[in-house]
């Protein structure tokens, strides 16, 4: 057919037909622009969140120990112990360097700076001869010669933390230590309690920074094991312990563990701080709203009888 043909086939076409065959070819335009724009969209979306995560999500590294010996503030006798943060996000490990301060400390292969902005040093900033740049974080003390006086945890927070009285603590939360994981341990229901009263903060000052070092690196624990939990002499310690944060107004923290039981204040299993007055024990148990009384939460054994289930409700022995 030639074209004149065609031309003269189409022209004897109804026009009202013609109109009604166009909104088709549209519509189905519109449905493959519609669905080129959703995937773009869910393109974009997906690329927004990988680039997230990469940049947000904390990256666990192996962990790294380093210790500082702070002879210029400490004297000859103390040091400190800072441990590599291994939870930074990529964001955080490309910003670091922008968040260095003054310079703290020189050594033969490592450069120690402070926080821009701070005056304290429980955290670092690590610069190695390499270029290599990490952030460590202030571990515990310790001494550098052995036949010295202790320190108490005052020392700690003044030359650490930069806090030198109450004023400088915003809060201290008393909580459950988070040390234990048996079902029996989740069983214990332990309340949270925020100090921020002015006058119950300075009476905590007070007491947790008078209380001395005593270079015992071992505390006892009872747990659903103990024959002291199982005669009902003592309850168990997830009980009784308790994880306490102090957050400072300089925006740092340090966690520690206090045990009414054994009457030490814990800083990494390594620092034991001790010498509670019976009365000033006596009111942080009452603060912190700790039970003291034995409770009976059962007991969890790796025994099985002859049909393969595990024993969980082996006798006590007798009182």
């Amino acid at each position: 057919m030639t074209n004149k043909n065609i031309y003269r086939s189409l022209g004897g076409l109804d026009p009202e037909l013609i109109m009604k065959a166009a909104p088709a070819e549209k519509v189905q335009k519109k449905k493959k622009n519609a669905w080129v724009k959703w995937a773009s969209m869910a393109a974009c979306f997906a690329l927004l969140v990988s680039a997230s995560l990469w940049l947000f999500v904390p990256d666990l590294g192996t962990s790294e120990h380093v210790a500082i010996y702070t002879s210029i503030k400490f004297g000859d006798v103390y040091s400190a112990s800072y441990s590599q943060v291994n939870d930074m996000s990529n964001f955080e490990k490309l910003t670091l360097e922008s968040k260095i301060g003054d310079l703290y400390l020189e050594t033969e292969t490592q450069k120690f700076y402070k926080i821009k902005g701070h005056d304290d040093i429980a955290q670092l900033i690590v610069v190695s001869d390499d270029g290599d740049t990490h952030l460590f974080r202030f571990s515990n003390m310790d001494y550098w010669e052995s036949d010295v006086e202790p320190f108490n945890f005052a020392f700690v927070l003044e030359n650490i933390f930069n806090v030198k009285n109450a004023d400088d603590i915003k809060s201290i939360r008393f909580e459950k230590a988070s040390f234990s994981k048996t079902d029996i341990s989740k069983k214990v229901k332990v309340n949270t309690v925020t100090v921020t009263d002015d006058e119950q903060l300075g009476k905590l000052y007070e007491i947790f920074g008078s209380l001395d070092d005593t270079k015992i690196e071992f505390t006892k624990y009872i747990d659903h094991r103990c024959e002291e939990y199982l005669n009902g002499t003592l309850p168990l310690s997830i009980q009784t312990i308790r994880k306490v944060t102090m957050e400072f107004e300089n925006g740092t923290s340090i966690e520690l563990r206090f045990d009414p039981y054994y009457k030490n204040l814990r800083l990494k299993n390594t620092n034991s701080f001790e010498g509670f007055a019976e009365e000033d024990l006596n009111w942080l148990i009452e603060i912190a709203d700790i039970n003291m009384d034995h409770v009976d939460y059962g007991t969890v054994f790796d025994e099985f009888n002859e049909g393969g289930e595990e024993v969980t409700d082996r006798p006590r022995p007798a009182n």
